[in-house]
């Protein structure tokens, strides 16, 4: 009986230091998100022809395991198409689309500036201060590397929400679809021209 109740101790102390302990995060070098598991990856209205204008907000959660160490991955590679009203492809440029990365998607558009820009128009900080994980200007533009060895990132955790903006001017783009989302570790991995070397 005695060693039945050692035994028993022995048993509930491993459940309660097993039930109590954290699960590690998993490091991975590389992670091509599944586009086919996000309810939306292109905007289903024509976005409005002004400068900045909210094209759609993605969801990722449902493509991002929460069990990975995002903050091991130090580049983030992005490539997008564009089309006219009438679904036809459109010429991008560098001055074409622009993509915010956000921890919180809760956050975005909870007012004016919330979720949308760092700072508030008067310079001062906005409500949407740290939410905001990335903001990268000019994809798939000569101008920057977000589609051909991806944008440095220094992710502190999973990020909720990628938001797809037309910027400069639209050259009559009114739809922009994601066609490819992939965080990656460049000390280990390494992309060049949009494809892995």
């Amino acid at each position: 009986m005695k060693k039945f109740k050692g035994l028993l101790a022995i048993l509930v102390v491993f459940v309660l230091v097993g039930g109590c302990a954290s699960v590690p995060l998993i490091k991975m070098d590389e992670f091509i998100v599944d586009l086919s598991l996000l309810a939306a990856v292109r905007n289903a209205q024509p976005c409005a022809t002004a400068v900045y204008a909210d094209v759609i907000m993605i969801d990722l959660t449902p493509a991002l395991p929460d069990n990975i160490d995002y903050g091991h991955f130090n580049r983030m590679l992005i490539k997008l198409d564009f089309f006219d009203i009438n679904g036809r492809p459109v010429r991008h440029d560098n001055d074409t689309a622009m993509i915010s990365l956000y921890y919180d998607l809760s956050l975005w558009g909870q007012n004016d500036a919330a979720g949308k820009e760092l700072f508030d128009r008067g310079g001062d900080p906005g409500p949407n201060v740290g939410n905001q994980a990335q903001k990268q200007f000019n994809v798939m533009g000569t101008w920057g590397n977000v589609h051909t060895m991806g944008c440095m990132i220094m992710l502190t955790k999973r990020p909720q929400g990628l938001l797809i903006q037309t910027a400069g001017q639209p050259r009559g783009v009114r739809f922009i679809e994601l066609k490819q989302l992939i965080f990656y570790n460049d000390e280990v991995v390494e992309y060049d021209d949009g494809e892995r070397m």
